[in-house]
């Protein structure tokens, strides 16, 4: 096997990004924020791995048909980049609040577009190598490997990557501006570090080169693993709690009770588990927060891929500590960001004042008022103790109780 000095950058990178797409999966597919993510590193993967067989594909003239293999592969990728910057740009690490319809139609134009492009790259050789001209060699880190030659409808592609990069860019910035959590505003940040580095490396490794048409190593796959060591960092250390609306599974129950979004209940706890559970069983998306353990309240109602959260001055997976200012201001948005996806989704908070402090009344009455004036979803309330039940009638929590 041939192992060029070129090798091993891309090899690299290619490790990397299958231990970012691993990672992701472990970290669940079903936050916003994960799976546009792990489609941005599924496809870079791709396009590395297109490197590393042009690397091994010999000294030139070797083997130039692995060699060809591995420039598909690059283009493959390069024609997913623009979707998946868009999508990434729109969902990390929380949704952008637009429209369903634009949502659907921006990504529907986007992925149909790269699409589009698998079509040209099947057809590559018919119609005159529109997408891979030739592979032929180049010096590279003092070898000669060989490397893709672009087709002129590749540049095209290239062009529209380096566009909706820029719209990351300017999605990204958007978030930073708007959101006043403290949390988010990190993880944006780090975000767009990395993307910087991106465009800096890209620019002058890819772009230029291939505009004044001048061999040079291109330093795309090692950019965007760089890029992806910065989102990684970001889901590892702030990512930790923003979820989607997802029904459970097995057969769906009968719903007993039906509740018009916006409605506020205060239950004692038996009763809101009762009707939580006959809620999400009967195909209602729902969103719990407990103070109990949440393996026991997963395991004793069945809630296979309900979120769960605890609340608790312990660390823990899927904790969120009140006394922590970035936990405390996460808890009103996370049920927001869900009730925003599901308007029809039940939010129960479970006993949650117990471990809070004087601030409970102020963040029980955001979030009432705003399940109430948005008219979003169904809001459970089960008090642990008789000051906080006087604080929810106070600010008005059992106006819709039954």
């Amino acid at each position: 096997m041939w192992i060029p000095n070129a090798f091993y950058p891309s090899f690299v990178a290619l490790i990397l990004n299958v231990v970012f797409i691993i990672y992701i999966i472990r970290m669940g597919l079903s936050k916003p924020g994960n799976f546009p993510a792990f489609l941005l590193f599924l496809t870079v993967a791709v396009g590395v791995t297109g490197e590393v067989l042009e690397r091994i594909a010999g000294p030139p003239p070797e083997d130039a048909g692995m060699a060809y293999l591995g420039s598909e592969l690059i283009a493959l990728s390069g024609v997913f980049l623009p979707a998946v910057f868009v999508h990434f740009g729109m969902d990390f690490p929380y949704r952008l609040r637009v429209g369903t319809l634009i949502r659907r139609v921006v990504l529907g134009f986007l992925y149909g577009f790269s699409f589009m492009g698998v079509l040209f790259l099947l057809l590559n050789d018919k119609l005159g190598g529109i997408m891979v001209w030739k592979v032929s060699p180049y010096s590279a880190i003092g070898q000669e490997i060989w490397g893709m030659d672009y087709g002129a409808l590749y540049y095209f592609y290239l062009l529209a990557s380096f566009v909706c990069g820029f719209a990351l860019l300017a999605v990204l910035y958007i978030k930073l501006r708007k959101t006043k959590i403290k949390i988010l505003k990190n993880q944006i940040k780090m975000v767009l570090a990395g993307l910087i580095i991106v465009y800096i490396l890209i620019t002058f490794s890819v772009m230029v080169p291939a505009l004044l048409r001048y061999e040079f190593y291109p330093l795309s796959s090692i950019a965007l693993t760089v890029f992806g060591i910065f989102v990684i960092y970001t889901i590892a250390r702030y990512n930790l709690f923003v979820v989607s609306p997802v029904q459970e599974t097995g057969k769906k129950a009968e719903l007993k009770h039906r509740f018009e979004a916006g409605t506020v209940r205060v239950l004692p706890t038996d009763e809101a588990y009762s009707l939580f559970s006959e809620q999400v069983h009967g195909g209602i998306p729902g969103l719990l927060f407990t103070v109990e353990d949440t393996e026991r309240v997963r395991n004793t109602y069945g809630l296979k891929k309900t979120p769960v959260f605890r609340i608790s001055e312990t660390p823990g997976k899927d904790t969120l500590n009140p006394q922590v200012p970035e936990h405390r201001e996460m808890i009103p948005f996370i049920i927001s960001e869900f009730l925003e996806q599901s308007s029809s989704g039940v939010v129960f908070l479970d006993r949650i004042d117990a471990k809070w402090d004087s601030l409970f009344v102020e963040f029980i009455g955001i979030i009432i008022d705003f399940v109430r004036e948005e008219h979003l979803g169904v809001l459970l309330i089960t008090p642990s103790t008789e000051s906080a039940k006087k604080a929810l009638e106070g600010i008005g929590g059992r106006g819709n109780n039954a």
